[in-house]
């Protein structure tokens, strides 16, 4: 029998690292996240919801319209996983006309 070290640190094994690896590797589109997951990057709650207010986006720059966003908000964004995947144009659907009632 083994004796055992609780003090001691033990080495991940080969399929920890690599989940950890491809935990890193995985992105998250920006255009489907919640503003809980975009929280999680590390930006404000009140900006994580302006941002998946005006979801989808095209690229990177367009965020820049949205207010008190900037290239460091930007990079955090990207430094947290997240990639602009391609909007889904089929899900817009263009207003319906309307006429104003006078009451």
């Amino acid at each position: 029998m083994r004796p055992e070290n609780h003090n001691a640190e033990r080495t991940p094994s080969a399929m920890e690292r690599l989940a950890r690896q491809e935990s890193v590797l995985v992105m998250s589109d920006l255009n489907t996240a919640s503003p809980t997951d975009i929280a999680a990057a590390g930006v404000s709650s009140a900006l994580a919801r302006a941002i998946a207010l005006w979801q989808p986006y095209r690229c990177w720059d367009d965020l820049l319209l949205v207010s008190e966003i900037d290239e460091i908000v930007i990079d955090q964004l990207r430094q947290g996983g997240f990639e602009i995947g391609k909007p889904n144009d089929a899900a817009w659907v263009v207003p319906k006309p309307f006429k104003l009632s006078a009451a």
